[in-house]
């Protein structure tokens, strides 16, 4: 696994201990949580964060769009970082 998958499994792991969910792994190649209730849990963060990047990155991508009001460079230049950052986001998913 890559390292930003451990650090966010390392926090859910830290989430799930404190709500006291079984955070014992079975020994398998796809190194699954012990506990149904635990797997669920797991599955569904990654979910949730998945989203919350996809909106983050919208919400760059909407910026970008709406700052644009013609030959302002300032306005070019923020709506080239909003696009930079939506893209800087969404590779987050892919790590």
């Amino acid at each position: 696994m890559n390292e930003e998958f451990e650090k966010m499994r390392a926090e859910f792991e830290a989430w799930a201990s404190e709500n006291y969910y079984d955070v014992t792994r079975l020994k398998s190649e796809y190194d699954n949580y012990k506990s149904y209730f635990t797997h669920v849990a797991w599955e569904a963060w990654q979910a949730s964060r998945k989203q919350a990047v996809e909106e983050a990155a919208k919400l760059c991508e909407r910026e970008s769009t709406t700052s644009e009001s013609g030959n302002d460079p300032f306005d070019s230049g923020y709506g080239c970082a909003c696009d930079n950052l939506a893209i800087a986001i969404r590779a987050l998913q892919k790590t």
